[in-house]
């Protein structure tokens, strides 16, 4: 008899712990739904890392989803093990038991995974702050820093805009580990632990040529902008040539001393762009 009651209460509290887990998916998902709007979303830019932010927050709540559900099992386990008669016997009871134990297997790689992932935008949001926070610095050489600018498609981290040029920022975000030197090798940018990436090189120099479209329509004329690739925590060398830059948060202030006198805007370019920005980085989530 008690493993009858065992397996009962197993199977029952896994099924309480899913039931929670539904429910609690389905509350998030309507809450941002009826959360009021705030009166000042349009005039509001978008901050550093607040995409980064809204991906970390997003990580947390599948993660405690998954811990409210495993409170909720053992609470059902306990609670119908003291107090439930058993109500499977025979063959239901372990086809029963068995969908309980495929549903102890799913959550345990689903939490290992949201574990690994809120860990991952944890740093990523740290470390597209911090990236932020430098940037910001080339605002007593006359600059701006527009933050999670929609070009095309695709949202680019920052965009920085002044009198000494145009330039569109990727961040790549990964956690550095002893071996914490990355390098740009033609279109590939290669870490020394190993792990080559070659999107966000394609991506920088993509929303390069779409800035320099968005200028030229906005001007009337010609102006370039320079892709950078953003790696925070990783070391890169200041010494560096071509087109595409490779930058972490303490080079990021170097920008503007790659840059070339002919992608230089013209007097009263940079103000017109900078409105222009302004309006595509209004905050549209507030």
């Amino acid at each position: 008899m008690s493993v009858v009651y065992l397996l009962n209460a197993v199977t029952d509290g896994v099924l309480c712990g899913l039931l929670s887990w539904l429910l609690l998916s389905v509350m998030g998902y309507i809450a941002p739904l009826l959360r009021l709007r705030s009166s000042f979303r349009d005039v509001v830019l978008n901050a550093p890392a607040e995409q980064a932010r809204a991906d970390l927050q997003r990580a947390q709540r599948a993660a405690l989803r998954l811990t409210v559900a495993a409170c909720a099992a053992i609470a059902g386990f306990i609670a119908l093990w003291l107090l439930a008669t058993p109500r499977f016997q025979g063959l239901p009871m372990w086809v029963a038991f068995a969908v309980a134990c495929v549903l102890i297997g799913t959550w345990s790689v689903f939490s290992v995974h949201a574990w690994r992932h809120w860990r991952t935008c944890r740093f990523a949001a740290r470390a597209d702050a911090a990236l932020g926070a430098a940037l910001e610095r080339l605002a007593l050489q006359g600059h701006r820093v527009f933050h999670a600018v929609a070009l095309g498609k695709q949202h680019f981290e920052h965009v920085v805009v002044g009198p000494q040029g145009l330039f569109v920022i990727r961040t790549v975000a990964r956690r550095p580990g002893r071996m914490n030197a990355a390098r740009l090798n033609g279109h590939t940018l290669e870490f020394h632990d190993g792990k080559t990436l070659v999107d966000p090189v394609l991506e920088a120099e993509q929303g390069a040529r779409l800035l320099s479209e968005l200028a030229s329509r906005q001007l009337d004329h010609a102006l370039r902008a320079r892709p950078v690739v953003a790696t925070p925590g990783w070391e890169v060398t200041p010494d560096q040539i071509g087109d595409l830059l490779l930058v972490n948060e303490k080079t990021a202030v170097l920008l503007l001393s790659w840059s070339r006198p002919a992608d230089h805007p013209l007097e009263g370019d940079a103000p017109a762009l900078q409105e222009r920005l302004a309006r595509l980085c209004v905050n549209r989530a507030l």
